[in-house]
């Protein structure tokens, strides 16, 4: 970490870049469904590429659903949501509040790079969605094998 704080403060970057420069390879809300599905319709550019597939993200909701009680759901939610968001860029008038208000947040370019957040709070929710099958075919099995 330190090494990087140093060559931040020696970079070209130093001092921040423009508004404009920041919010450059925003992603586009148009382009959402080939951002997330892509093969489906045309391939983007990869910046904008938040893929999980139609079965994790089905798995995803399955999860947010089933665990929704639990902390942890709550928490890759919002990591999710916010890094949607934030990869939308220039295209969300609240970019430019973390463009002023955040330290740091003027040192780097291509916000659709946030789907990265998007992606890591889905497949974690993928994750709990497949928990809840598992155990519920555990149970099924565990019932079953008790009737006999």
């Amino acid at each position: 970490m330190a090494p990087s704080l140093e060559l931040a403060g020696l970079s070209i970057r130093a001092g921040g870049l423009g508004y404009r420069q920041v919010v450059s390879f925003s992603l586009n809300p148009l382009i959402l469904p080939q951002a997330l599905l892509p093969g489906y319709w045309q391939n983007p550019f990869s910046e904008y590429v938040g893929f999980v597939g139609v079965t994790g993200l089905l798995l995803a909701i399955l999860g947010a659903v089933t665990h929704w009680r639990h902390p942890q759901t709550g928490f890759f939610v919002v990591l999710a949501g916010a890094g949607l968001l934030l990869a939308f860029g220039g295209y969300t008038p609240l970019y430019i509040f973390g463009y002023a208000l955040v330290p740091g947040f003027g040192l780097f370019r291509v916000p659709a790079r946030w789907l990265y957040l998007y992606t890591f709070g889905v497949a974690m929710l993928a994750g709990l969605g497949l928990d809840w099958i598992q155990r519920r075919n555990s149970a099924t099995g565990a019932s079953m094998a008790r009737q006999f």
